[in-house]
């Protein structure tokens, strides 16, 4: 209340000022120097008020001018930050076609750099779609302007390789879909990789892979078709191959279960002497054989058992190297077996008999070595068990009787 009956006491004193200047003294009279003393001198708050709010203007227009050089500064960033992908993309190796949505602006196609030098584009990066789908064989430009069709409309990606006709080379397309933090799509892009080189390495790799494979099933039916079972051991003396008589023998389903379970010809001891023996075939990187009683299907056979050390190629760290590996047979000689034991038997009746003549015989082998001889024979030549037993040569029992005199 009182502010306001002050507030209008001086609205009354400035109208009479004013209406007293003028009634005395013509305007003209007054400059406006003086005028505006003598406005200030009636009204100090009117005037400290103009001040105040001058005052805020200078701050506020500093602050303005502030604010709009720091988002100078950061469009400057930012388009420096633009040019700079923007160069990593061209310098990238793979090119690519893109479609950029801006809000409220229209859809924005661009083609880059590496795209038009990748794929010969005459007009470069003015390029448009169609001269980037004219550059494919025509049965695939329908197929490619199908997949970029659903790229757009549902994000679905894709992947495929395709020719280019005209130079002769392998290009890769990877469609993808870039979107913001809030999900909304801003580009579909459709990157376009040379893949001419690995291509014609893939193709170099899978005709060795069939070659290998056929090599391998050769080997596969050669092992098969052997007589008698056969295994192949690795570095670690573990079994990582056999045949179909192998699987047979130890009563396996199939091969795999006998790799699986690693199922050897025998058990328990005779297991490890078998082991044993590919190891020390690999130690002497020469073939290694010995005989045993393995019961095989029920039946006590007697087989030979050969252990064979072959090399191989193996890359270790990077590096090509070589592993050894053991060929293992099974030769079922039991039937030898038996004929040794019945010639053994002939051979025994035969030197009981010789054994009880009168006269002096002996009988030498092929190698002319002394294999049987009686006591009369001894005794008629004063030939010494001890060196008959050495199973002499021939001409060695003449250089004995000559040396003796005999």
């Amino acid at each position: 209340m009182f502010f306001n009956d002050w507030l209008l006491m001086k609205k009354r004193n400035i109208i009479f000022l004013l209406v007293y200047l003028l009634a005395t003294k013509p305007a003209y009279a007054y400059t406006e120097k003086a005028f505006v003393w003598a406005m200030f001198e009636v009204a100090p708050m009117f005037w400290s008020g103009v001040a105040s709010l001058f005052t805020l203007l200078i701050i506020a227009i500093f602050f303005l001018v502030f604010r709009i050089y720091k988002y100078k500064k950061r469009i400057v960033s930012l388009r420096f930050d633009r040019d700079r992908y923007a160069e990593v993309l061209a310098s990238a190796r793979d090119g690519y076609y893109a479609w950029i949505y801006e809000p409220y602006k229209e859809v924005r196609e661009k083609c880059s750099r590496r795209l038009a030098v990748l794929l010969g584009l005459y007009l470069g990066t003015k390029s448009s779609f169609d001269d980037f789908l004219n550059c494919f064989a025509k049965e695939d430009q329908a197929e490619i302007s199908d997949k970029i069709k659903k790229l757009r409309e549902s994000g679905k990606k894709f992947e495929e390789s395709y020719m280019l006709p005209s130079r002769e080379r392998y290009v890769k397309l990877m469609g993808s879909t870039i979107t913001n933090e809030f999900g909304e799509t801003v580009c579909d892009v459709v990157w376009v990789r040379d893949t001419t080189e690995e291509e014609e390495h893939i193709d170099e790799l899978s005709f060795e892979l069939n070659f290998t494979r056929k090599r391998a099933m050769i080997m596969e039916k050669a092992l098969d078709t052997c007589p008698y079972p056969a295994w192949v051991r690795d570095k670690d003396l573990t079994i990582i191959y056999c045949n179909e008589l192998y699987s047979k023998a130890v009563e396996a389903p199939n091969v795999e279960v006998v790799i699986s379970e690693g199922r050897e010809l025998a058990e328990g001891t005779a297991a490890k002497e078998m082991r044993s023996l590919a190891s020390l075939a690999r130690a002497t990187n020469t073939p290694k054989s010995e005989r045993k009683h393995i019961v095989i299907e029920g039946a006590r056979r007697f087989l030979e058992i050969t252990e064979t050390p072959f090399e191989v190629p193996a890359f270790d760290s990077g590096k090509l190297t070589r592993e050894t590996y053991t060929l293992g047979t099974s030769v079922d000689i039991t039937e030898v077996e038996d004929g040794e034991r019945k010639l053994k038997l002939h051979f025994d009746a035969n030197a009981r008999v010789l054994e009880a003549l009168g006269c002096g015989v002996a009988v030498f082998d092929k190698a002319t070595n002394l294999v049987f001889y009686n006591k009369p024979f001894l005794d008629l030549w004063g030939i010494s068990h001890a060196f008959a037993a050495t199973t002499p040569s021939y001409s060695m029992v003449l250089d004995d009787l000559r040396d003796r005199r005999k």
